[in-house]
């Protein structure tokens, strides 16, 4: 039987590594939240599920033979705390990116903060962290009102750091390691000469199987590409009470980490059925009507042991999903300062392990600010028109053309 193989997220797309320890069996189940979600938590999340598959459908799109593994949180953390700096027809674009359309900026940072706050402490069988910073060039400046937001619900220190300094890129690159737990040590290889501001998140997790994979029966076999070809792939075999769904077009199943809360949902796509068409339904509300039918049951299930990183930069999806704006001189980030500038770049790195004992998983997101006006050096090397004038009466000395430049 064929069978194409694909590991998606859940709605806050896991980034992962392999050094969780399987918990006892009798870990606690986690049957509810220890408070109700608020109107604006409900809607964040809502935004986060169709969010990461659009992203996903769009990035997927651009290397349809290669890999992608992204955070969909990350990127929302850190294009939610930049939007705190934009204004006007960019914000409203950002937000309808996100899925947060006619939400206030307040209740857009609310929502993100306490669902931070109840994601990180939900589960102590699961590590799970999200952090955010935001670095400045002293040679632009940073309005009150965004630190302070930025500060007070993405608990993101706001500093000033010489972006031409050599050591710039090492203290940014320092930060995301840190907070990445050791799985994403660099971010950038270099600050552009042009970026201003570098906004970034990181979100790490480690977790436990809720029940670990039996080490003996992980086996070889073939895995079958699209193209029919095959190529190996190591599967674990595991046998569990799980949940699972099913329609005409997949089959899916929901592994629990730790004490349950936390599952990694894989989709299958049935014989016939590409990859691309499963996560453009996914994007276009599949995902909740998936999560609404899994159902308990015992069954054998057998999974790719993985481990990959991935990295890319999430101008152009971004801009079809419709935030083109943002990275163009007509951007509006009046609320970050009042220097004109724009997004120039979104970068992502992830890295995911997943083995017999869990998953551990790690993400950073950055997005550079540049002045809408690239700061480039002026060569005049071609042919160009000069003038010698007097600027206050505007009286034009002489004028000239310069096709073939004479000797000196």
């Amino acid at each position: 039987m064929k069978t194409l193989f694909v590991v998606l997220g859940t709605g806050m797309a896991l980034a992962a590594c392999s050094d969780a320890v399987a918990p006892p069996r009798a870990a606690t189940t986690i049957t509810a939240l220890p408070r109700p979600l608020t109107a604006s938590e409900r809607t964040l999340v809502t935004a986060t599920g169709g969010f990461a598959f659009n992203l996903l459908r769009a990035e997927t799109a651009r290397q349809p033979d290669s890999n992608v593994f992204l955070s969909p949180l990350s990127a929302s953390a850190a294009l939610g705390l930049t939007a705190n700096g934009a204004a006007g027809t960019t914000l409203a674009s950002m937000q309808t990116v996100l899925g947060l359309e006619g939400q206030s900026m307040a209740s857009m940072d609310t929502a993100y903060q306490t669902l931070f706050a109840l994601l990180t402490t939900l589960d102590p069988n699961v590590d799970i962290t999200v952090a955010n910073a935001v670095w400045y060039d002293p040679r632009l400046s940073i309005l009150p009102g965004f630190a302070t937001r930025s500060q007070t619900f993405f608990n993101a220190p706001v500093t000033a750091l010489d972006f031409t300094s050599p050591a710039a890129v090492g203290t940014i690159n320092n930060w995301v390691d840190h907070s990445t737990g050791g799985k994403i040590p660099t971010l950038l290889a270099s600050i552009p000469p042009t970026w201003r501001v570098f906004l970034s998140d990181a979100v790490y997790f480690s977790a436990p199987w809720r029940q670990a994979f039996d080490a003996t029966k992980t086996h070889t076999t073939a895995f079958y590409l699209a193209s029919g070809a095959t190529t190996p792939i190591t599967l674990m075999d595991g046998h569990d009470t799980v949940s699972a769904a099913a329609t005409a077009d997949y089959a899916a199943v929901d592994l629990p980490y730790g004490g349950g809360a936390f599952r990694m949902t894989i989709v299958l796509p049935a014989t016939g059925v590409s990859v691309d068409a499963v996560t453009a339904d996914l994007a276009s509300g599949g995902w909740s009507s998936l999560v609404a039918s899994l159902q308990p049951t015992v069954m054998e299930v057998k999974i790719p042991k993985i481990q990959l990183a991935w990295q890319d930069h999430l101008n152009t999806a971004l801009t079809s999903m419709g935030m083109g704006i943002a990275f163009t001189d007509l951007a509006d980030f009046s609320q970050l300062t009042t220097t004109p500038v724009e997004i120039s770049d979104v970068v992502q790195k992830t890295y995911v392990s997943v083995d017999e004992q869990g998953t551990t998983a790690a993400a950073a997101t950055g997005v550079g600010i540049s002045p809408t006006v690239a700061q480039v050096p002026f060569v005049v090397d071609r042919p160009y028109v000069f003038a010698i004038r007097e600027r206050l009466s505007g009286t034009v000395l002489f004028a000239g053309r310069i096709v073939t430049p004479p000797a000196a």
